[in-house]
């Protein structure tokens, strides 16, 4: 848990990961459910291997996913560059969840050489 714990927190709530700390987060042994909240046209496009699409673009639909999902496992989310991903981890945070975003979305998971799905 110390390698989490060295994620930036953004005062938000939430935490702030690299691309190398988030793969190794979604990697671990930890339990943890990858949202890619981009559009499911995004996602088709090429997505991190596990996650699942949860759209962000309609809060309540989001929400409702989100909901069905057990509450107790950390949530790994990301968009395209990381503005709607950090959108979403503070609709999770008030949830009270526990939540890393990758910082600069897949843009800067692919710019780091890591594989994406498709």
């Amino acid at each position: 848990m110390t390698l989490f714990m060295c994620a930036t927190s953004c005062g938000n709530g939430y935490y702030d990961m690299s691309p190398k700390q988030f793969e190794s987060l979604i990697t671990s042994s930890q339990k943890v459910h990858i949202i890619d909240v981009r559009t499911e046209d995004e996602y088709a496009q090429g997505h991190i291997m596990g996650a699942i699409n949860i759209p962000v673009n309609d809060t309540t639909a989001f929400l409702a996913t989100v909901d069905s999902l057990r509450e107790k496992t950390p949530f790994a989310v990301y968009c395209r560059s990381g503005v709607r991903s950090a959108a979403a981890s503070k609709l999770l945070i008030n949830k009270h969840l526990t939540v890393y975003n990758l910082k600069d979305g897949i843009l800067g998971w692919q710019k780091t050489g890591l594989p994406v799905v498709k």
